[in-house]
C-alpha cells in the first residue's frame, strides 16, 4: 500500500522538526497509545488501540527513526501486529518551511497482513489517512500555544 499525506502545521520548520520527533511529544499524540516505550537510540515499542471501522483492538509495534537530517527530514521504520492482522512499512518524513507555516509531507509504502489486509487497499489507505490526520491534528493542538 502506497502512503502519500501532507499536513500543514502553524509552527516553524525547526520547532516542528524537534516536536515531532521528542519523546514526551509521541507518547502524547499516538492516536489510541496505551503504552510508549524508549528501546534506544530512536527506537520505541508502541501499544495502541486501533478503532476505525472494522478494526478494532490492541497493536503493538515497533518504530524506529533514521536518517535523521535536521530539520529537512527523517525516515520512519515500523512494523507491528495485533488482533487483525500485521503491518511493516517505511516513510520519508520531510519538513518544509513555508510562510507562517510548515508542510510535513510523508511519503512511503505499508504492507498488511491478516484480516486487515482483506479489507482492500481503498479501505487501508482511507484508515491511514484518517490516522495520519489524528496524529497531526493532535499535534497541532498540543503545539498551539507556540505556534508563530
Amino acid at each position: 500500500m502506497k502512503i502519500d499525506y501532507s499536513h500543514e502545521l502553524p509552527l516553524s520548520k525547526q520547532f516542528a522538526f524537534e516536536t515531532l520527533i521528542d519523546l514526551d511529544n509521541l507518547r502524547n499524540i499516538v492516536p489510541g497509545c496505551e503504552s510508549f516505550e524508549y528501546l534506544g537510540e530512536n527506537s520505541y515499542l508502541i501499544s495502541s488501540k486501533v478503532e476505525f471501522g472494522p478494526i478494532t483492538g490492541l497493536y503493538t509495534s515497533t518504530m524506529e527513526l533514521t536518517e535523521i537530517n535536521k530539520p529537512d527530514m527523517f525516515r520512519l521504520i515500523a512494523a507491528g501486529k495485533g488482533t487483525g492482522g500485521s503491518m511493516k512499512g517505511e516513510v520519508t518524513i520531510i519538513f518544509k518551511e513555508l510562510p507562517k507555516i510548515t508542510e510535513v509531507v510523508v511519503n512511503g509504502n505499508a504492507d498488511v497482513t491478516g484480516f486487515v489486509a482483506t479489507l482492500g487497499e481503498t479501505f487501508l489507505e482511507r484508515a491511514t489517512i484518517t490516522l495520519l490526520e489524528k496524529f497531526f491534528n493532535s499535534l497541532k493542538y498540543k503545539t498551539k500555544k507556540h505556534a508563530k
